[in-house]
């Protein structure tokens, strides 16, 4: 199957207005960068967009209405590092700082990955900005490609959507949609630019499973979180091969002083924008021994449907949360660990604490990149979502601090034999005494009917014998 690649025509009118002002597609050779020994200062965002001969700065008007954020230019330095220039009409009344870009340089659209790079904010003039993507550099070779995807800023409730059920967004997501290209020769450097497709879902959630597990008999809880990510889109799609989805953690460990009075919190973040890559393949599953664990396979790619089917029953909440999705990236699996106890000293009347509470906060989850199919064409595409992050509360009911164990039908077929047998072996003593007085009673019973019965019959023989 091939590899479609699906660009948008530059219909609207900013497009329009920008390739006009870029020169149709050729755009600006290399800004001049200004660099000295003792520390490195950036030319200013005006001075380098004016050096191309038809840039107007009258384009880019102000509007306190409008808080979008367009890409209008990149830009290479002699030191190989790359810039953006962003256009954010309602700067001069709200700036919105933008904090980070995805984008993919890989040429081959089979290969592109798209990786999230911080932004450094280096010069601003009225509605302009000129940012520094912070640990890239540009890579050696005479043409390169940057395919941009998203651009994030900081969320903000006054201007920006609500935040699903149970989430909470950190970061609003911008859709760019764009392929630059740099070439370099003997003149120099110049860029052009063509939009690409983007893949934007309509609804997007986080959320997470737990499958709840007791070791020994000194009620430890060793448990599974099985985090999520479900979404919509208008985009048809046959199936889903793969996707990356980001996310960052923070491990979590709690241990009470022995008198409980003090608690030790120690916060470990173990995962910072981390990139994982969901396969529809690849399955997970769990078959640890013991009827206290609940035993799960699944795919790490599911139908909304399927997903909702082989889990435990929803609450209404929930339920309607998933009501518009159609699809779940099963992305990543955390530890649950509680061997938390308190013991009372009959002596001194105090409670002493023992064990640690050990879990896996989840924070920042996004979709980066989806390959699809639609008849039969393979079609691998950059996602547009804000990064979200889950209340922590498994969404199938079963909270960590007080699970409720689920058995298997076999399970509970064999506890019930189980409890049925020890019931007979325990009330079998009884059982026989009770038996013994039952059967006496009826024998007193029957020789009292036997002599009630027989009485007539020994008076006549008595009377007859005396004859």
């Amino acid at each position: 199957m091939k590899i479609k690649r699906r660009r948008i025509i530059l219909k609207s009118l900013l497009c329009l207005a920008l390739c006009l002002i870029l020169g149709g597609g050729v755009i600006l050779s290399a800004f001049p960068l200004k660099a000295s020994a003792a520390s490195t200062t950036y030319s200013n965002v005006l001075d380098d967009l004016s050096s191309a001969e038809n840039f107007d700065v009258s384009k880019y008007p102000s509007d306190n209405t409008d808080f979008s954020i367009n890409v209008i230019q990149i830009a290479e330095s002699s030191d190989n590092e790359l810039f953006i220039y962003t256009y954010q009409p309602n700067a001069l009344y709200k700036f919105l700082l933008v904090t980070s870009i995805v984008f993919s340089d890989e040429k081959d659209i089979n290969d592109r990955v798209y990786r999230e790079y911080q932004l450094s904010l280096v010069s601003k003039e009225n509605t302009l900005c000129k940012y520094k993507v912070l640990d890239y550099t540009v890579p050696d070779s005479s043409e390169r490609e940057y395919s941009i995807s998203v651009l994030y800023r900081y969320y903000d409730s006054l201007i920006d959507e609500d935040e699903p059920s149970n989430n909470t967004i950190t970061r609003k997501a911008l859709a760019i949609g764009q392929l630059w290209k740099a070439k370099t020769t003997s003149e120099g450097v110049s860029y052009s630019v063509e939009y690409e497709d983007l893949i934007i879902p309509s609804s997007f959630y986080v959320g997470e499973i737990l499958y709840s597990g007791l070791s020994g008999i000194t009620y430890v809880r060793d448990s599974v979180y099985s985090h999520y990510v479900a979404f919509s889109t208008k985009r048809k799609m046959d199936d889903i091969i793969d996707a990356d989805v980001v996310y960052s953690a923070i491990s979590h460990s709690i241990k009470p002083s022995s008198i409980g009075i003090t608690t030790t919190h120690t916060k470990t973040e173990v995962a910072n924008n981390k990139l994982v890559t969901v396969s529809k393949s690849e399955i997970i599953s769990d078959e640890t021994e013991g009827i206290f664990y609940e035993k799960y396979t699944y795919s790490r790619i599911q139908k909304v449907a399927d997903f909702i089917k082989n889990e435990e029953e929803f609450s209404e909440e929930i339920s309607y949360a998933l009501a518009d999705k159609q699809w779940v990236f099963r992305f990543l699996e955390t530890d649950y660990h509680d061997s938390l106890q308190g013991n009372h000293n009959d002596a001194t009347g105090l409670v002493t604490y023992t064990g640690e509470l050990k879990y896996t906060e989840v924070t920042d989850v996004a979709i980066f990149r989806i390959k699809y199919v639609y008849k039969e064409d393979v079609y691998n595409l950059g996602v547009v979502t804000n990064k979200q992050s889950s209340d922590g509360l498994p969404d199938n009911n079963n909270n960590p601090l007080n699970i409720e164990f689920k058995f298997s039908d076999e399970v509970k077929e064999s506890f019930f034999l189980l409890m049925l047998l020890v019931a007979i072996i325990a009330l079998w003593n009884p059982f026989i005494t009770v038996i013994k007085l039952i059967w006496s009673a009826v024998k007193f019973l029957l020789n009292l009917l036997f002599e009630v019965l027989s009485l007539p019959f020994r008076i006549l023989y008595a009377l007859f014998k005396e004859k």
